[in-house]
């Protein structure tokens, strides 16, 4: 299982106790904090543990500031794995259109930093793949395309989220207005999304 690291600050007095704690039962202090974290966000519903876990993080002072835009919504409904998917592949597909074209105006193919002219391309078979540039610019427009539909299939998944966003505001605030004081949009929220992803070191 891939691991992630978290950096906990805690006062020296607070570090000392929870040390204490921990040498109680002789299990390390990563563990505990390692298992409090599986409680939390464990699926297995009607665990005491888990129960007792998402009772302490709910009736914590940061519920009262649950967050009510695009974000929290995502979150609340179990659906921002699958627009976070989207965005990191909306990304990846431009980022790849912007090469393939930049290497269709100078004949060069960039790969992890390095150019590369398209006569060096090779096949399995050790021979050169392309006879002609025309052969490698007609393959590099297929590819273009290929990427421009999955750019194209993103959105389409990224807007149907976005839509039904707004559908729940209506219903929820019961107006045709849903405007809040900061107004909102599909790019400033999109936005909030990619520094998230950051923030946590999420790609």
């Amino acid at each position: 299982m891939e691991e992630q690291i978290i950096t906990v600050h805690v006062p020296k007095d607070q570090y000392r106790k929870f040390a204490k704690l921990a040498g109680q039962v002789n299990v390390p202090m990563q563990m505990i904090l390692s298992q409090f974290v599986a409680d939390c966000v464990s699926d297995r519903w009607g665990t005491a543990e888990g129960t007792m876990a998402r009772d302490w993080f709910g009736n914590h002072w940061w519920s009262a500031f649950e967050r009510a835009d695009f974000f929290g919504w995502l979150a609340q409904s179990n659906q921002l794995d699958e627009i976070l998917e989207a965005q990191q592949k909306l990304e990846s597909c431009k980022k790849e259109i912007t090469s393939l074209e930049k290497g269709l105006e100078t004949g060069y193919i960039e790969a992890g930093g390095v150019f590369y002219s398209w006569k060096t391309v090779i096949s399995a078979d050790l021979t050169p793949r392309y006879k002609t540039r025309s052969e490698w610019e007609s393959d590099q427009k297929e590819r273009i395309r290929e990427q421009k539909v999955i750019k194209a299939e993103q959105e389409r998944v990224i807007l149907d989220f976005w839509n039904r966003y707004q559908n729940f505001r209506k219903t929820e605030y019961q107006k045709d207005d849903v405007e809040s004081e900061e107004s909102e949009s599909l790019k400033k929220e999109l936005k909030k999304l990619r520094q998230w992803r950051k923030q946590v070191h999420w790609d």
